[in-house]
């Protein structure tokens, strides 16, 4: 198992609690942040394996970030742009950006997350 940053559409369940789609591929994951509405994209921290990467990869709602050093997705620059997402950045960058608007997105173990 490894831990990995994964942009998930979200969906609402009927008690109201909002998940991101990307839990079908893994398991303890930690959402910095919720989207606005049901049906938007936010990052989600997870503990995942190379087999259910391979399977969210297949899905269009789920955008697997395999580290760091990956450079961001359109739908990330978009999700994003209002806390200094720009085309180009690597997701280590953007992780950064957004750790100082909310501290979770510097999470580097689900050990210790929520």
């Amino acid at each position: 198992m490894m831990q990995k940053w994964m942009l998930s559409q979200c969906f609402e369940k009927s008690d109201g609690v909002t998940e991101p789609v990307c839990t079908a591929y893994g398991m303890r994951f930690l959402m910095p942040t919720a989207p606005a509405t049901s049906g938007g994209w936010c990052l989600v921290f997870i503990l995942t394996s190379p087999h259910q990467m391979g399977a969210a990869g297949q899905d269009p709602r789920v955008q697997v970030y395999r580290s760091s050093f990956a450079t961001i997705t359109p739908e990330t620059v978009t999700t994003y742009a209002a806390q200094g997402a720009t085309a180009g950045m690597f997701l280590g960058e953007l992780l950064d950006v957004l750790s100082g608007v909310e501290p979770n997105f510097g999470t580097t173990s689900l050990l210790n997350a929520g």
